[in-house]
């Protein structure tokens, strides 16, 4: 199981190209985490996949090894999770 503390970066990716991300990136030993897209960082319903930090150049490098690239990558000033669910009033 991922720890959600520590996941502060969303990478917003192509819908068809969620799965295969979440693999290739599970496969290299990343901890990540499938997190629905906060609407105000996307106006669509979307899927994010929640990762560390520290983890993001790696990332990057597992996608672009893989042929993945993410439509954006957002910054959060918190924890995505925590922070989701308190704009949202849940």
């Amino acid at each position: 199981m991922v720890e959600t503390a520590c996941l502060d970066i969303l990478l917003l990716m192509p819908l068809g190209a969620v799965l295969p991300s979440m693999k290739a990136l599970r496969e290299a030993g990343v901890a990540a985490k499938l997190f629905p897209t906060p609407p105000q960082r996307f106006p669509g319903c979307s899927i994010s996949i929640a990762i560390s930090s520290g983890d993001l150049e790696c990332c990057l490098e597992v996608l672009e090894r893989n042929g993945l690239d993410p439509l954006s990558i957002a910054h959060c000033h918190s924890n995505p999770v925590r922070e989701f669910y308190e704009d949202t009033g849940n």
